[in-house]
């Protein structure tokens, strides 16, 4: 039986070649799990109506490292804010979450209870009349109760919504109601007339 030399060199050499990569990547997974990675800032974009703490909060993880944050569960939360129309979340390493919102905007105002709410062109349900939205239509129709988020229901005020949806600046400007009643759409204009 003879003794080969190259045979013990060779798995010298292998041995040597797995120490080396298991430091390697031992070594990138504690550098990318480093506090040098973890999330520091947020850097929202897009936002008027929604608060800054909101959208933040709303997007919140356990794991502080950006590798490990869930960009389309924070869009997902995000979106479920009744304001918030669509999110694009992203990371920009090595420490920061950059968050672009598109806010919804009421198109009308419907009195529910003692409370009037502001309505999208979706026919969701954004939160209560502050005031502050000036040229809105009034939508009426069934009584029903609202909460923020909901969408109103298409059968009673889906009609309605695509009548607004389909009148140009100038006729909406004029309109100041659209009633709905069993399947009948009026528009009340500013004048009285229906």
């Amino acid at each position: 039986m003879s003794f080969s030399p190259e045979r013990p060199k060779r798995g010298r050499y292998a041995t040597f070649i797995l120490v080396i990569l298991f430091c390697m990547f031992t070594g990138a997974f504690f550098f990318l799990r480093s506090p040098y990675f973890h999330i520091r800032e947020f850097h929202v974009e897009g936002n008027s109506r929604v608060a800054y703490d909101e959208i933040v909060a709303r997007c919140a993880q356990e794991d502080p490292s950006i590798f490990a944050f869930d960009t389309a569960k924070a869009e997902e939360l995000i979106e479920l804010s009744p304001w918030i129309e669509t999110a694009e979340v992203r990371r920009k390493l090595p420490d920061t979450v950059v968050i672009r919102v598109t806010e919804r905007s009421p198109v009308a105002f419907m009195p529910a209870g003692e409370t009037l709410w502001l309505i999208d062109a979706e026919g969701r349900v954004l939160g209560e009349d502050d005031g502050t939205w000036t040229g809105l239509v009034a939508i009426t129709g069934p009584e029903t109760a609202v909460v923020p988020g909901q969408f109103l229901d298409k059968s009673s005020y889906g009609w309605g919504l695509r009548v607004l949806g389909a009148l140009g600046p100038i006729a909406r400007g004029k309109l100041t109601e659209i009633s709905v009643q069993a399947g009948d759409v009026s528009l009340i204009l500013d004048d009285g007339c229906v």
